[in-house]
Parts: C-alpha cells; sequence; structure tokens
C-alpha cells in the first residue's frame, strides 16, 4: 500500500512538472525592410480541444512608427474553435491581430507593414496536457500572408480595463466613478471640458471641436434624438430626427428667460433660406391672436388738423380713373414687387378713412342746409 501511495504521489508531481511551461524567450523578430504581408507566427502548438491554454506575451518596438510594444494574447481551443480569443496591449501598438489554424497548427498572424519591428516573445502555460516545452519549441516568424487553405481564422479582440482614476497630460482624468475631465481635474458631469485652445481667426477659445463636414452630427440622448452639426464653412444646423416619435424642437419651455436672436447684424428665416432685408422672413402663413405694431411715421391724425387740405371727391374721381387705385396707396404691381408696410399701411388706410369722415361731415351738413331751406319754403 505504502509504495502504491509513493508512486502516486510521484506520478502527480511529475504530471504537475510536465503540464507547465515558462519560456523566457520563445523566438525573437527583427527586419530592416517592411513586411510585404505582414508578420505570421508559427507556432508549434496543436489546433486540439483543450490541451493548451497559453499566455503570449510580445515586447519590443517598432522604428517605423517609435511605438513601443507591448502585447499580451490569450486564447483556448473547444468544440473545434478558438474561445475567449482576447489581446491586451501595454505599449503603443495594436495593429490588426488573427489567430488560425494551418496544417494542425496555431498559427498568429500581426496584420503589421510596419519598418523596422523589433520584438521578443515569451509564453506562460499551465495545466493542461499540451502545456509541455516541446508547445514552445521551434516558433518562426516570417513575411507571408494567412493560408489560403487555413481553417477557423479568427480576429483577436483587444481588450484593456482601468480600474481606479486614470490620468491624462494636461490635467486630464477619467475618474473611479467613470467620470471624464479634459483639462478638468474634478470633471463636474460624465464629460467635463475645460476651453484651452484658442480660435486665432475669431479670437475665441474652443473647448470641443465636434466633426467639420457635411452630415457629421452629433446626436443627444439616443442615435433617434435631436442632432447638431456644423462645418469648416461656419454654418450650424440645429435641428430634430425624423427618425424619432416627436419631432418637435423646444426652447426655453421651463424657464422664463429671453430667447435673444440675431443681435449680430443677421436675420431669421422661416421656411425660407434668403430673408433678405427683413430681420424676420416667414414663407407661408402667419397665425396670431394679437400683433403689435409699434408706428415710428406720424399717425393720421394730422388729417384733421385746421392745415390739411383734403383732395375734393371730384379730383379723387379723376385721379380713380387715371390711375386705379386710390391717392398715396400702393399700386397692385407694387405690392407684388415690393410687399407694403403693415404699420404704414394702416396709416394710409386710417388716413383715407378720416378723409372720408371729413367728406361725410360736409355731406352732412349740406344735407342739413338743404332740408333747412326746403322746411322754410313749406
Amino acid at each position: 500500500m505504502k509504495k502504491i501511495l509513493l508512486l502516486f504521489f510521484f506520478t502527480s508531481i511529475f504530471s504537475a512538472v510536465k503540464a507547465q511551461i515558462f519560456c523566457d524567450t520563445v523566438v525573437t523578430y527583427a527586419r530592416g525592410a517592411n513586411p510585404t504581408n505582414g508578420v505570421k507566427i508559427k507556432t508549434n502548438l496543436p489546433f486540439s480541444n483543450g490541451v493548451e491554454m497559453p499566455t503570449i506575451i510580445l515586447e519590443g518596438y517598432n522604428y517605423g512608427t517609435s511605438s513601443p510594444i507591448g502585447l499580451i494574447i490569450n486564447f483556448y481551443v473547444y468544440d473545434n474553435i478558438f474561445q475567449s480569443v482576447r489581446a491586451s496591449s501595454f505599449g503603443a501598438y495594436t495593429p490588426r491581430l488573427y489567430l488560425a489554424n494551418e496544417n494542425g497548427k496555431v498559427i498568429i498572424f500581426i496584420d503589421s507593414k510596419d519598418y523596422f519591428q523589433r520584438f521578443a516573445i515569451r509564453a506562460f502555460a499551465k495545466g493542461l496536457a499540451m502545456d509541455v516545452a516541446s508547445s514552445y519549441q521551434g516558433w518562426s516568424l516570417v513575411d507571408e500572408a494567412i493560408s489560403a487553405s487555413a481553417t477557423q481564422q479568427t480576429e483577436i479582440t483587444y481588450y484593456n480595463k482601468f480600474g481606479g482614476t486614470v490620468s491624462f497630460p494636461g490635467n486630464g482624468i477619467w475618474t473611479q466613478s467613470g467620470r471624464v475631465g479634459i483639462n478638468n481635474g474634478s470633471p463636474r458631469a460624465p464629460l467635463d471640458v475645460v476651453a484651452t485652445a484658442t480660435d486665432t481667426a475669431n479670437g475665441i477659445k474652443l473647448a470641443a471641436v465636434l466633426g467639420n463636414a457635411y452630415n457629421e452630427w452629433t446626436t443627444f440622448g439616443a442615435p433617434t434624438g435631436g442632432r447638431i452639426r456644423g462645418s469648416n464653412e461656419g454654418y450650424l444646423v440645429l435641428e430634430t430626427n425624423s427618425a424619432g416619435t416627436d419631432n418637435k424642437m423646444y426652447i426655453n419651455t421651463a424657464s422664463k428667460g429671453n430667447i435673444i436672436m440675431a443681435t449680430g447684424g443677421g436675420s431669421v428665416g422661416i421656411g425660407t433660406v434668403n430673408p433678405g432685408a427683413c430681420k424676420l422672413a416667414v414663407e407661408g402663413l402667419l397665425g396670431a391672436r394679437k400683433i403689435k405694431v409699434t408706428q415710428s411715421s406720424t399717425w393720421a391724425d394730422y388729417v384733421f388738423h385746421d392745415d390739411y387740405t383734403v383732395m375734393p371727391l371730384y379730383e379723387t374721381e379723376k385721379f380713380i380713373k387715371a390711375n386705379k387705385h386710390l391717392p398715396g396707396i400702393p399700386t397692385a404691381k407694387e405690392v407684388a414687387e415690393n410687399g407694403y408696410d403693415v404699420g404704414e399701411m394702416n396709416r394710409l388706410l386710417l388716413e383715407k378713412v378720416e378723409e372720408m369722415t371729413l367728406h361725410l361731415i360736409r355731406m352732412q351738413k349740406k344735407i342739413d342746409e338743404l332740408e333747412s331751406k326746403l322746411q322754410t319754403k313749406l
């Protein structure tokens, strides 16, 4: 019995030692020219279900882009596919990475044609049947594309996660609570940007620049929410989203503050992109319960002044026959071409009403005088 237990003990130790590997340098790569296809790492890892769970580490320098290389790659094979495929970068080098099965062996393809790359590969594995030294021997790196006959080609997903607070250069921060401050070490909102850049053309400070071309939108609330865009030509578009279910634009609905527009000398157009000389141009029907027009010109009460001369009716008749409109009133052609001033038109119409009133008063006096003479004769 003691012999059996002793044999089991040594067998367990041997199995444990056999099923683990730490290789300080599996293979190195140093190439002066740009790769034509990329860098293929031909491993000696068998593409077999559940026999290995490697951690593969690439460290070095990409002289072509002046970028430190630091990559950690993990995966395993189960159900004849690559599982839990992840890469994490601890450098400044994040090329697209792929796994594939070529002739029963795992290959790692680095889709990078950068000049003068230098890196070493080390590895760690423990616990499965092929986590042994032979799996990490005989590796090679070649300038080859993934073979057309390769199977299970899988792109490796980058996955990095930060814990605690992350600081950026220039007083930037990503707090543990998820807030991001740009040029602000104490963000007051999920994104808090403090202006530093100056627009030298206008002498203003820019807090953020979002898009600079046609159809580049910033949406609010959701992809179907209200949106805004501008361009380097200087225009700004603010609109509701036709993909939403409530296409209204609300301005100051919960505030008693004033809405100030076009104080810089511009105009407002509704239904038109060409307001012309108007401060407010509306193309279509304008509805209102009350409109107040402040008139700067003299109101028509001057008709009742003693020095005002009312055109005799026979002269008015002659004018109408000759011109087909009342004296002092714009013609139909003038109104069609130039429109008319509401306040000024009201003044002119009131002027005609007051003149008509004076004519009626004079006529009434004539009527009264004639009736009086008629009564005297009777």
